[in-house]
């Protein structure tokens, strides 16, 4: 198994008096498809969001234990957040494009990075390409990033990730409200991204987990249930808790 990307060791965290998640430990290993899976309210978000320190901006919010990436504690003083954002990229549910056309939507990140025009172009061709989209809109640059489905806007919102050369991967339940097809184009990148990247995918739905994922962690009531092979997991359940939320029984 690849050395730990990202290690995270007796994680609690509140928003004010509200504790989310309990003693959380998790190893996650580099250019993996990890996924956590768990109801809705169990923490999922949470935990994504303290990776890569957005819930910085919730008044409010508060962190204990240590959150490791690359062995640097993302809490630690000396830490660049906007940095430590650019190497973890999220993409979230409910994705909104930049009121920009595709093109500016990729290239907006380059060009805050200052990467010159010609280049930038380049890197937006190859983001789309990666993110299994420049065949669907490779003809329309220049329509605005609006006009494109749904499942298109979350490929467009992964290119945008891809286009500030993350390590890191957060997917937040990236397939919430897509129809099976898009659903089905997404999971296919998920499992081509893992090979160049860290993939985390959040998900409440318990069969894209059994789909997707190479380990799986089940998220129940802000702690860690069980933590396994994602076969092993939905095959031979050590907690009763992951057989009951595996097989539908809640959740």
């Amino acid at each position: 198994m690849s050395q730990a990307k990202i290690s995270i060791r007796g994680l609690d965290t509140w928003y004010g008096d509200l504790q989310v998640l309990r003693g959380v430990d998790l190893d996650i290993p580099a250019r993996s498809l990890f996924t956590v899976m768990g109801p809705t309210g169990s923490g999922k978000t949470t935990l994504m969001r303290t990776i890569n320190r957005l819930n910085d901006m919730i008044k409010g919010f508060r962190a204990s234990g240590s959150v490791l990436v690359d062995r640097q504690d993302v809490y630690a003083p000396e830490v660049d957040v906007p940095s430590l954002r650019r190497k973890v990229g999220m993409v979230f549910a409910a994705t909104t494009p930049l009121p920009l056309s595709i093109y500016d939507n990729v290239a907006y990140g380059p060009r805050v990075k200052g990467v010159p025009d010609a280049q930038t172009s380049e890197v937006v061709e190859k983001c789309l390409r990666d993110a299994l989209l420049w065949d669907e809109v490779g003809s329309r640059l220049h329509d605005p990033a609006s006009r494109l489905s749904g499942g298109q806007q979350q490929r467009l919102s992964l290119a945008r990730v891809l286009a500030l050369e993350p390590e890191i991967i957060l997917l937040d339940e990236p397939a919430s409200g897509l129809d099976p097809v898009s659903t089905a184009r997404l999971e296919d990148l998920m499992r081509r991204l893992s090979k160049s990247y860290t993939v985390v995918l959040v998900t409440h739905n318990p069969l894209q987990a059994a789909r997707v994922g190479q380990l799986t962690a089940f998220l129940f009531m802000g702690k860690i249930v069980e933590i396994g092979p994602t076969s092993k997991l939905f095959t031979s359940p050590q907690d009763k808790r992951t057989e009951d939320y595996v097989l539908g029984r809640f959740g």
